[in-house]
Order: C-alpha cells, then structure tokens, then sequence
C-alpha cells in the first residue's frame, strides 16, 4: 500500500493571520507564491525566509553588483583601469540626517578644455569648501559663489585687494596699516576713507605730524575728551593773544597774574581793552548784591556803597514802550501813565489818608468770567443822586425811583 505525505500549506492571507511557530525541519507551503519555509522551532512565520533556486537569486541579495547598474540612475559609480571612479553625474557626501542635506562633488559644464587637478595636502589639517566651489575655480582664480573657509594664515599679493561686502568682520583686535614702512613720510596720508557725496577721511598728515580729521567730532552723550589723562576742560594753558568769540562765554577760577597782555579782545559782548593791559588780583568769589568791584593798586575785591538810598524819580515820565517789571521802594511825586495799568491776582488798589496810617479801596472778586470796563461820568451828580450802568460799561448819575427805600424800619420781637 502507497504512503502519502502532505505538507503544511495555504495562501499567503492564511499564513499572515494565523503567523504560526514551524517545529524544527517542519514545511510550510505558501499556495499563492509556490513557495515554501521551513521552520526552526522558534521563528514565527512572518520572519523566516522562503527558500529560492540558484537562478531566482538576484545579486543584490548576495552582495554582488550587476553589470547593468554601473554608471547607471541609483546604480554605483565604475572605475577605469588606472582605478580613476568614472560618473556621469556627481560624488554625494550623505550628512548626518539621511536626505536632508548633502555635499556634492561636481565637474563643471562640458565641454573641458583641460584637465584639472585638485591636490589635498599630506600633513594633518582641515580645508573647509563650502557651497558650490569648484577646485577650479580656486586653482585658476576664475569667479567663484559660495562661503570659502580657511584654516591657516592667507597671504595675498597684488596692487588692490577689493571686497565687496555689506560687513567686514575682524576678530583681531589690531590692524596693522603701512606695514614694512620705516619712515613717517612714508606713510604720509595713510589711514581710513569713507566715500560719499565727499569723501570722509582719517589720515596721518607728516607735515603737522598728527592724525587730521576732515569732518567733526562729536562724542555721544556723556563721553569726553581727556588730554594726557585730564579731562580736557580742566587742562590748564596760558592763553596769549587769545580771541574769545561769540556770546554766554564763562571764564572761571582764573588765578592772579593769568590774563597780562597789552590787548585783551571778547568779541560778542563789546569788551575791548587795549593797551598796556593787566587783570590781575580778581576775586575768587561772587559778591552779595549791592556790592561792587574795588581795587587796592594790587588785587580787586567786592566792596559796599555808603550811604546808599533808594532813587526818587521825581517828575519823571516813563515813556511808552518802556518796561518797568518790579518797583520797590521807590517814590512818585508826580507819577503820569500813558497806558493801561493791571493789578494782578486781585491786589488791592488803595488810596491812604493824610499821615498814610489807613487807607480804603478796592479789588476784584476772586473769579472774573468776562472782562468790564467801567466808563465814569464826565461831572458830578446832584444831592441824593446814584451811580447807575446802562448795561454796557457806562456809568452815570440818576435820581432813585420814588418808594425805591423804606423810610422805616420795624423790629418785632417777643
């Protein structure tokens, strides 16, 4: 009698959900593919592999290389004879993230017109190439786009070094310009020139031995100059045959025998003195008010006027056009206004009697919303008589109507 043996089997669904553990050298038959796995006794399914002929095995599965992927898209690249690599295309360099960002090796447009040979060093070192720089563009000194990193001292030679940059940044804290000269004349006009409408420059000047600006200086808010250390406006210096121009100037703290000359000139404020000229001695203070300058013959000092009173202006007149801002003390014998004349801040108008010891008078009321003239009358009224207004500003006498006052006054009380 016959004995038939039937493996293991079923579609590659059924294998999938059922994901089963083959015994040790036990076959399992996969119906949709005509293939067929066997089992190790701990393998799930899904992860053993089928087996396949000699001639179904493609050489990627095996490590080899197809004469078809050579040279070709997503194939690799081939090497000649000489083991020069041969690509159509580019050298890619993968970055640490995979697809996100390369480094090429390119050769440029054809046709070539030579060949180019770029040449790493053979000691130890970095050369950072960056961006779309060609090695021939760097050997030839053809124009080039791209950031050029260098690890190392660069040493250019030439008549004119150009760049054409919005910023230049220098780590070194020193630049060194005329370098190798060893004469002051030789570097006559060196130093730094901004162009513009005119050109703005810094420059040594041999002649005058020293650094000439052609434009301003002006230091911020609060900087200042020093000279030798000192702040500028405490440097001490002799002045002779000095000009002072201009208004509001302010000479302080200047010491005995400082201002000797035989022509001392402020133009502004209309001081001239000429000749043989000495100001010596002044004092080192302001006087208190009322005190004026004297001298001895050798130094000058505040002094008071004796028996000082204050002016009367008599019967003089204070024209139109004059100002007059305080009065203190001063007596009008006979006083004329040409204009109109305010009290402020409701101050008093006062007229006193015979020895000055009372007066009477008048002043407005704390709050004016609307200013009011009042015109007098021309001349006196009759007995009995008021002040009345026409609504307008102007006074005049009039007559009360009769039954206008009470001639009695009656007082009740308990």
């Amino acid at each position: 009698m016959a004995v038939r043996i039937q493996m293991r089997r079923g579609t590659t669904t059924q294998w999938n959900n059922a994901d089963p553990i083959l015994n040790e050298g036990e076959i399992g038959y996969n119906t949709t593919l005509a293939a067929f796995k066997v089992g190790d006794g701990s393998t799930i399914w899904s992860e053993l592999d089928y087996y396949q002929t000699a001639a179904s095995i493609t050489p990627a599965e095996v490590g080899a290389i197809a004469l078809t992927e050579k040279g070709a898209a997503n194939g690799v690249a081939d090497l000649d004879g000489d083991k020069n690599v041969i690509t159509a295309s580019k050298v890619v360099f993968e970055g640490a993230t995979a697809n996100e960002y390369e480094t090429y090796i390119q050769l440029g447009a054809e046709p070539a017109v030579a060949d180019t040979t770029f040449t790493l060093p053979t000691t130890s070192g970095t050369i950072a190439l960056t961006s779309d720089l060609s090695a021939y563009a760097l050997l030839t000194g053809a124009t080039f786009s791209g950031a050029i990193t260098i690890n190392g001292d660069l040493t250019v030679t030439g008549t004119t070094t150009t760049i054409d940059t919005q910023n230049l940044q220098v780590e070194d804290k020193n630049i060194i310009l005329g370098y190798g000269s060893t004469s002051d004349a030789a570097v006559d006009g060196g130093g730094i020139t901004l162009t513009g409408a005119t050109n703005k420059t810094f420059n040594w000047v041999d002649a005058t031995d020293a650094w000439t600006s052609s434009e301003h200086m002006n230091l911020a808010s609060g900087k200042s100059y020093y000279m030798n250390g000192t702040l500028l406006k405490d440097v001490s210096e002799t002045l002779t045959n000095k000009s002072i121009s201009g208004s509001n100037n302010t000479l302080t703290n200047i010491p005995n025998n400082a201002l000797t000359n035989s022509s001392i000139t402020i133009n502004g404020s209309s001081v001239s003195l000429g000749g043989s000229v000495s100001i010596t001695g002044l004092p080192s203070q302001t006087g208190n008010e009322g005190k004026y300058l004297t001298t001895d013959g050798t130094n000058a000092s505040w002094a008071t006027v004796s028996s000082y009173s204050a002016p009367t202006l008599g019967s003089t007149t204070i024209t139109s056009g004059a100002t007059v801002t305080t009065i203190s003390g001063l007596t009008l014998a006979s006083g004329v206004g040409t204009t109109a004349f305010t009290l402020n801040a409701t101050a008093e108008l006062r007229f006193a009697d015979t020895d000055s010891s009372h007066y009477v008078g008048f002043k407005a009321p704390g709050t004016v919303s609307t200013n009011r003239i009042w015109t007098l009358p021309s001349t006196d009224g009759t007995s009995g008589q008021t002040l009345s207004t026409n609504g307008s500003g102007t006074l005049s006498w009039s007559t009360p109507a009769a039954g206008a006052a009470f001639s009695e006054m009656l007082l009740v009380g308990c």
